[in-house]
């Protein structure tokens, strides 16, 4: 299956540190999801889904916050959906751990490796990583790097558009 993929971090991207929904402490962990940051994934995934509609290539989210680390992948879809997401999310990206303990592996490299090892199941087209850490080594140019004061912007949306179409 041909598709297009959303790398997905939360902290920063779908959340701000200067939250609309009031504190963060309250409702952990769905109130660190802001539904109107969310709404901007959807965007999107449906505008590419649009301008693909002759084509058999699908656009899908693949999570790669450290969330996955403390909850499952049902958990993570649970919860996206309950803030609205309507998207497929299809996998979490691996953890790879260090091989020193003063070591931090770059997310990049977490995100490659699931590139690699999704080759029996899907055929990577495109791909865009929303995150606002810059840890993605050699996939920098796949980054759209959001403000982690505000989450995901209308013009970091478009910047995915652009980079997936």
């Amino acid at each position: 299956m041909k598709i297009k993929v959303i790398f997905l971090d939360f902290d920063g991207v779908i959340n701000g540190l200067e939250p609309s929904n009031g504190s963060f402490e309250e409702g952990w962990p769905l109130s660190h999801i802001e539904a109107v940051l969310v709404e901007k994934i959807n965007k999107i995934v449906e505008t590419i889904e649009a301008i693909n509609t002759d084509q058999e290539i699908k656009t899908k989210i693949v999570i790669s916050s450290s969330w996955r680390i403390r909850f499952s992948l049902d958990e993570l879809r649970n919860m996206l959906q309950t803030k609205g997401l309507r998207a497929d999310v299809i996998d979490v990206t691996p953890r790879i751990y260090p091989t020193r303990f003063s070591e931090r592996v770059p997310r990049g490299r977490e995100i490659q490796s699931w590139l690699n090892s999704c080759q029996a199941d899907y055929s990577v087209v495109k791909f865009v990583i929303l995150d606002d850490i810059p840890d993605m080594v050699h996939l920098m140019p796949y980054l759209v790097e959001t403000d982690d004061r505000t989450g995901i912007t209308d013009s970091d949306v478009e910047k995915a558009i652009q980079m997936l179409t």
